[in-house]
């Protein structure tokens, strides 16, 4: 998958990058910042390609489809 493409799944909409940073504060924030790379390490673990993002839920949801 190609690393733009990537970026831009991998990034919380701001909506749910506000509510989780505001409702959380510094950990919150810390935790918003180093979300993608979680997700890449996870991706990695188990040899998976990003496909897409669904948004749905509440803010603190994230739901990823990938595939092997």
């Amino acid at each position: 998958m190609k690393a733009p493409r990537e970026a831009a799944l991998l990034n919380l909409v701001k909506p749910n990058q506000r509510f989780i940073e505001e409702s959380y504060g510094g950990l919150g924030i810390a935790w918003v910042r180093d979300f993608p790379e979680l997700v890449r390490a996870c991706l990695a673990q188990w040899d998976l390609t990003l496909i897409g993002r669904a948004e749905a839920g509440l803010a603190i949801n994230a739901f990823f489809c990938a595939t092997w």
